[in-house]
C-alpha cells in the first residue's frame, strides 16, 4: 500500500528498481516497434522468461533481488471438510460478505473485458461460475475464488477470444505445478508486477470520471470515492464504501422524486410540465406526476406537494395522479393514498388516477383503494382532464 512505500522508502533496492523499470520499459515501447501480432503478444512471455535467464545466469538473488521462491510441485488434495453447524452460523455473515464482494468485482471485471470485445455478458452465469468455483475450492483447501482482474486483462492482452483460453491456462497450470515449478523459482517479482501493471494500465481511463461528474455530480463523487478507496486502501474495502454509497444515494433520491404539477399542450394530448411548458390547465383540476414508484420513503412527499397546491387554489375540486412512471407502490404508500382520498373527501374534493400500469392496478384491486375512490381509474390523463370538464374540450 501506499502507506507501506513510504514507511520502507529507505529500503529502495537499485537492482529490483532497474527490473521493473526495464520491464515496463520493453512491456509498454517493443510492442509498438513490432509489427507481427503473435510476437506483440508473446513479449510479456519473452520478458519473463528473459528475467529467469539473467537472475539464474548472475546468481542476482545473492543481491537483494525478490523472487518468487521456491514453489510446491504437485496438485491438491481433495479434503471433505466435516459439517460443525456452530461453526457455519459463525462464519455465515463473513461468507456471504465475501461473496457478494467477489460477485460485484468479478462482475465488473467481466463487464470491462466484454465492453472492449463487445462479447456478450450473462451475469447470472457468472455467478454461477463463481459458485461451482468455490465449491470446487473448498474441498481442495483452497481460498475463496473470485474474478481476476490482473489475470483476464494478461489473458485477453494475449488474444483470448473464447472460454477454451481458461481451460488451456488451467492444463497449463496443472502441467506446471507438476513438473515446472522449479522454473519460475527464480522470476523477479518485480518483473512479474511490471507484466500485471502494465496490462491493467490500459483498463485505466481518466474521461469517465469527467464525463460522470458532468452527468451527475453524486454518482461522480460515488465513482470518485469509491477509486480512492480501492487505490489507497484495498479492493475489499474500497467496494464496500462504493456500495454503501450508492445504497445511500439510491434512498436519498426515491426519497426526494421529481413531481411536476402538469397541463396539457395546446392540440395534443399530451401533458407536460408547467413549469417548462406553455399549456392549457383547468381551475379546478389539479394534476400531478410523480416520476418515481411510490414508497414509504417518498409517499409523505407526494402528499405534501398535493398540499401545497391546494392550498395555493380554492377553487380546486378533482385531484387527479398521473401513474404513468410508478412501477410499484408498497403499503406505506398505499395508506397514503388511502388517507389522502378520504381526507380529501372531507373538502369535497375527488382523488382520481390515470395510467396506472397493469401489474399496479392488479395489485390496487386486492386493496380497499379501488372500491373506495372517490374518483375514477382513466385509462389515459388526456381521458381523465376531458371527462371531469369536458367544457374545456379544444
Amino acid at each position: 500500500s501506499q502507506q507501506a512505500l513510504v514507511k520502507h522508502i529507505q529500503e529502495l533496492s537499485l537492482i529490483s528498481l532497474i527490473f521493473s523499470c526495464a520491464a515496463i520499459l520493453i512491456l509498454v515501447l517493443l510492442p509498438k516497434f513490432v509489427h507481427s501480432v503473435f510476437l506483440a503478444r508473446i513479449i510479456p512471455l519473452i520478458v519473463v522468461i528473459s528475467s529467469i535467464i539473467i537472475v539464474a545466469i548472475f546468481d542476482l538473488e545473492q543481491n537483494s533481488l525478490k523472487t518468487v521462491g521456491t514453489i510446491p510441485s504437485g496438485l491438491p488434495h481433495f479434503y471433505f471438510p466435516s459439517w460443525d453447524s456452530e461453526l457455519a452460523f459463525k462464519l455465515l455473515p463473513s461468507a456471504f460478505m465475501i461473496a457478494m464482494i467477489s460477485f460485484v468485482e468479478s462482475l465488473a471485471i467481466a463487464q470491462a473485458t466484454a465492453l472492449q470485445k463487445r462479447d456478450d455478458l450473462n451475469s447470472s452465469q457468472e455467478l454461477i461460475a463463481l459458485g461451482f468455483a468455490n465449491i470446487a475450492a473448498s474441498i481442495n483447501n483452497g481460498f475463496a475464488v473470485s474474478g481476476s482482474l490482473s489475470r483476464t486483462v494478461v489473458n485477453s492482452d494475449a488474444g483470448a477470444k473464447t472460454p477454451i483460453s481458461g481451460v488451456l491456462s488451467s492444463l497449463t497450470m496443472i502441467l506446471v505445478c507438476l513438473y515446472f515449478t522449479g522454473i519460475f523459482e527464480t522470476l523477479p517479482l518485480t518483473v512479474l508486477a511490471a507484466t500485471i501493471l502494465v496490462s491493467i494500465w490500459k483498463l485505466i481511463t481518466i474521461a469517465p470520471f469527467i464525463e460522470t461528474w458532468k452527468y451527475s455530480k453524486a454518482d461522480g463523487f460515488a465513482m470518485l470515492i469509491t477509486f480512492l478507496g480501492v487505490t489507497f486502501i484495498d479492493i475489499s474495502t474500497g467496494l464496500i464504501i462504493g456500495i454503501g454509497l450508492t445504497f445511500i444515494m439510491l434512498l436519498w433520491r426515491v426519497s426526494r422524486p421529481h413531481i411536476a404539477v402538469i397541463g396539457l399542450i395546446e392540440g395534443t394530448q399530451h401533458f407536460r410540465n408547467v413549469s417548462r411548458y406553455d399549456v392549457i390547465t383547468v381551475p379546478t383540476i389539479a394534476s400531478f406526476r410523480i416520476d418515481e414508484n411510490l414508497s414509504f420513503l417518498n409517499a409523505h412527499v407526494l402528499k405534501g406537494y398535493v398540499i401545497t397546491e391546494l392550498s395555493q387554489n380554492a377553487e380546486i375540486r378533482h385531484v387527479i395522479i398521473n401513474c404513468s412512471s410508478i412501477s410499484n407502490i408498497d403499503l406505506s404508500a398505499l395508506e397514503m393514498l388511502e388517507e389522502l382520498n378520504k381526507e380529501l373527501a372531507r373538502l369535497n374534493i375527488k382523488l382520481h388516477l390515470s395510467e396506472v400500469k397493469s401489474p399496479v392496478m392488479d395489485r390496487l384491486r386486492k386493496s380497499k383503494l379501488v372500491d373506495e375512490l372517490t374518483g375514477e381509474i382513466f385509462l389515459s390523463h388526456y381521458q381523465a382532464v376531458q371527462s371531469i370538464s369536458p367544457i374545456e374540450k379544444n
